[in-house]
């Protein structure tokens, strides 16, 4: 059984690891965080990437968990709007992890696309939850960018806001849960000082 985003979310790390060069010679410290510039790359790597900061990393776990499963579908000739996925979870060595239990630093998607009776690759995405970088590769790379890329950013601040908004309310209970609780003690001790007018003589 594949893990939950629960499940995943016990994987963030605390500390984000220093990203290496990558195999294009690309200096990490020139990947944006959180947008896409198509010309990182040379267009034969066929490769685009961004980076997370520590504090989204859950917020983007949880963009790309979600959307990463229902990818939109591209509308040429030569493509369908039939699009699916397949997820796989990784260790740091690489290897498939898909049990709980075992330490999973990568999240890979790769999306397909049916033409017909014809499956085409359009691009993986890779997330490595230890160094917070996104790496998409493919040959429609161009199509995340210009149509998944907004979708992410959308979910990604919906899901603060939600977040926001449940620690709000929580903490608004406590505070009432806290209140209440000095109102009975502040009751219970006047009733111990008036001796015979307690209520619960």
């Amino acid at each position: 059984m594949a893990p939950t985003f629960e499940d995943l979310k016990e994987c963030i790390p605390q500390n984000l690891r220093r990203i290496r060069n990558s195999k294009s010679q690309i200096e990490a410290s020139k990947i944006p965080f959180e947008e896409i510039d198509l010309q990182l790359y040379k267009p034969e790597a066929r490769c685009i990437a961004f980076r997370i900061p520590q504090e989204k990393l859950e917020p983007w776990l949880y963009a790309i968990t979600k959307l990463a499963a229902s990818p939109l579908p591209v509308t040429t000739e030569d493509l369908p709007s039939n699009c699916y996925s397949e997820c796989k979870f990784m260790d740091e060595r690489g290897n498939d992890s898909c049990t709980t239990t075992s330490k999973i630093t990568q999240i890979q998607y790769t999306v397909f696309t049916s033409a017909k009776q014809c499956t085409v690759k359009m691009y993986t995405i890779h997330l490595f939850l230890s160094t917070g970088l996104v790496e998409i590769q493919g040959n429609y790379i161009k199509h995340f960018s210009d149509k998944e890329m907004t979708r992410y950013q959308s979910s990604v601040n919906e899901y603060i806001t939600l977040n926001s908004k449940a620690k709000k309310e929580q903490m608004s209970s406590t505070m009432d849960d806290k209140s209440g609780a000095s109102l009975y003690s502040s009751q219970d001790d006047l009733f111990d000082i008036n001796g015979d007018n307690s209520p619960h003589s």
